[in-house]
């Protein structure tokens, strides 16, 4: 599945853009892809692989290295998406402090529009239907959409409530972020 995506993939680069190499930006493909992979291997260390393989061929597989392929791979989507936001968010300050220079906002835009697109390819074009797949494997119905699937395997005591900290903190940290960069 994922040689056919790749496939077509490089045959929409080629049809769509005569210079296919406009769509690779080092900065932004090092930063998610290398950065989300390092940050990935850092925190599950050799679950990694064995979650890859337990998606591929997990039939024989137990319950646990299921789930435990099925929480490598979630967090692995998730820290794809947050280093593609990362990459977002300093094309952003690029741009914003280039904006006397409209020959220096080009590199910026690039770095904060293309870490999108590989966030998106990394973490829900790849590791979203292998983990899909897995929770298909644990038991969940195949037409649950994906981000549902965390929901109903967990039991209702795992599910913690939201925090009011983490809900106030993050969005006064990226307001005042915004801030020191137009001062």
């Amino acid at each position: 599945m994922i040689s056919a995506f790749l496939i077509l993939m490089g045959y929409l680069i080629l049809v769509l853009a005569a210079d296919s190499v406009s769509f690779i930006d080092p900065t932004s493909l090092g930063l998610v892809a290398i950065g989300g992979l390092c940050f990935w291997l850092s925190q599950h260390r050799g679950h990694v692989l064995q979650a890859l393989r337990v998606s591929w061929c997990g039939e024989g597989k137990s319950a646990q290295d299921k789930w435990q392929a099925y929480k490598t791979l979630r967090n692995g989507r998730n820290l794809f998406m947050a280093m593609a936001a990362l990459g977002f968010f300093i094309g952003a300050v690029g741009m914003l402090r280039n904006l006397e220079d409209p020959a220096r906002i080009g590199p910026a835009m690039a770095v904060s529009i293309l870490s999108l697109l590989y966030g998106v390819l990394f973490g829900l074009l790849i590791c979203g239907p292998l983990m899909h797949r897995v929770g298909v494997m644990l038991g969940a119905d195949d037409t649950t959409p994906p981000h549902m699937i965390d929901h109903l395997l967990q039991p209702p005591s795992a599910s913690a409530p939201l925090s009011m900290g983490g809900v106030i903190i993050g969005p006064l940290a990226l307001f005042f972020l915004i801030l020191s960069v137009l001062e």
